[in-house]
């Protein structure tokens, strides 16, 4: 990838390699525990570096933040209109925050989710797209899974919502071909009750609201099919997080419907 600056912006790389190579590294420490989030695409980084040098990296472009200019504004708003989540890093040491102006705007499109430390090497501030549950990244031991097709499942998050059930996705990778997944909801009897089937686009994120009102309250399995859309051949994969290879379901936990 190429990394675009602005050309007025292209000194302070220069100046300030390897303390850029250092908030990395320190980067790459505070998210070991969260795979997810490190997988995860569209991803924004901020850095303090000092009160007068705030930095933004997103979509392999970096600059420099400044609020007061009105173009720079614009161009930082749009560099960060479909970005799913924002990494604020700074170092313990420093202690400028981010401009208020900037946070304010950051606030009303994004929640707060975690602040991580790294024994005073970086102060990490983990913020997602607000109606992006926090534990779809913020996961210890996310739901990897590789499919042999090549789609690479990063995690998801499946959460009741009244008479509703909320399916978040992240996928990292797709398949050439057409591909689709059926949620399966099975009761204690191992009773198919629900099945939701929608194609797999080509959205890292995917947010599906599936209706069901018709379920009688209980416990219910959940479980996870991707299939060839022309065929319908089930695709086998690996749970990453334990090695264990699967033909053709993920139990991906239990919901209670009340």
């Amino acid at each position: 990838f190429v990394t675009i600056f602005l050309v007025d912006d292209l000194p302070y790389a220069c100046d300030r390699p390897d303390s850029l190579a250092a908030a990395s590294q320190a980067q790459k420490r505070l998210l070991a525990d969260y795979p997810a989030l490190r997988s995860a695409q569209g991803v924004t980084t901020i850095t303090i570096h000092s009160e007068s040098l705030v930095t933004m990296t997103a979509l392999h472009s970096q600059m420099r933040l400044d609020w007061e200019r009105a173009a720079r504004r614009a161009h930082a708003q749009k560099l960060q209109a479909d970005q799913i989540g924002v990494l604020i890093q700074s170092s313990d040491r420093i202690s400028a925050d981010l401009p208020q102006a900037y946070r304010d705007w950051l606030m009303d499109a994004f929640q707060l989710c975690e602040t991580l430390d790294d024994e005073g090497e970086l102060r990490l501030e983990v913020w997602l797209r607000r109606g992006v549950p926090c534990a779809l990244v913020m996961d210890e031991t996310p739901l990897a899974i590789d499919y042999e097709n090549g789609l690479r499942l990063s995690n998801l998050a499946l959460a009741v919502n009244g008479d509703a059930l909320d399916l978040h996705i992240l996928w990292r990778s797709f398949p050439e071909d057409l591909h689709s997944f059926s949620l399966q909801l099975l009761d204690a009897a191992g009773e198919r009750m629900l099945g939701y089937d929608q194609i797999i686009r080509d959205d890292t994120l995917a947010h599906h609201r599936i209706d069901a009102s018709s379920l009688a309250p209980g416990d219910y399995r959940a479980k996870l099919v991707v299939y060839n859309y022309e065929t319908r051949a089930s695709v086998p994969g690996i749970a990453v997080d334990t090695d264990t290879p699967f033909q053709r379901e993920v139990d991906i936990g239990t919901i209670t419907l009340d």
